[in-house]
């Protein structure tokens, strides 16, 4: 798995420039609002009560507010669609935003990414009942292809510029279903998070394509505004979880 090397390279550099020095409750009285995509599992879903959040980015969220000593506003870390977190962020209105946030150029013009903690890229899945010839990128030409809307898979198939129509759609189960039920062809997202649902929901005939593209569009990050107070202590500590093997630790609980 990428993560794997990416963990090695980071750990690897992080011992030649000499260990950052743990941030122990650094952040001691400070009360953080936090938002994460509730619709991608295993990154971030959501509980039965529809209000609490889970996941492997939850469990980092929960080691990072142990080492460095925040609370939580209202102790919980909030649900919200990517769309609308990145509204959040533009308009001053979070301290940080997590759930499988994709680092990408665009992004980083307003908001600072942490270090990337799972690297991984885009996917197709498709249905091997309406469609099983889907293989490759080059199998969507012309054909319907389902984004979610404000992701680095919407823009990425844009500029591809094949598909007959790129069909937006504000969350993850929507457009999944979508190519379950044949109102599309393909459904364009970030790969692990599409073969997790593909496992889980086996009775739709769902499938993901072996091929890993775009790696650029799916490296995951933690972002804040620009001018956070708490960007540079994040960094720190994530660098830390990473080297220590506390990070590739929760990713193995998700990802064997």
């Amino acid at each position: 798995m990428f993560i794997k090397s990416l963990i090695t390279s980071i750990g690897l550099s992080c011992l030649l420039l000499s260990s950052t020095a743990s941030a122990f409750n650094e952040l001691k009285g400070a009360t953080l609002k936090i938002y994460v995509n509730p619709s991608n599992p295993p990154f971030s879903t959501l509980q039965s009560d529809y209000k609490t959040t889970v996941g492997l980015d939850i469990d980092i969220i929960r080691e990072l507010q142990k080492r460095l000593g925040f609370e939580l506003e209202e102790d919980r870390v909030f649900p919200l669609l990517r769309a609308a977190q990145l509204v959040k962020m533009k308009n001053g209105e979070c301290d940080m935003l997590g759930g499988s946030m994709s680092f990408t150029k665009q992004r980083a013009q307003y908001m600072h990414f942490t270090p990337i903690y799972f690297d991984s890229g885009l996917g197709i899945l498709y249905s091997t009942k309406y469609n099983n010839k889907i293989k490759s990128l080059e199998d969507l030409k012309g054909k319907r292809v389902a984004v979610i809307e404000g992701t680095s898979g919407e823009s990425f198939v844009k500029n591809l510029g094949s598909a007959k129509v790129v069909i937006p759609v504000q969350n993850f189960t929507r457009a999944a279903l979508s190519v379950a039920y044949n109102k599309v062809d393909a459904f364009v997202y970030d790969k692990p998070i599409l073969q997790n649902f593909a496992s889980q929901m086996q009775s739709l005939n769902l499938k993901v394509t072996e091929d890993l593209f775009a790696r650029e569009a799916a490296q995951y990050a933690f972002a804040f505004p620009k001018d956070s107070p708490y960007s540079e202590i994040f960094d720190k500590e994530i660098k830390n979880m990473i080297y220590d093997g506390t990070m590739s630790d929760i990713i193995a609980k998700y990802f064997q």
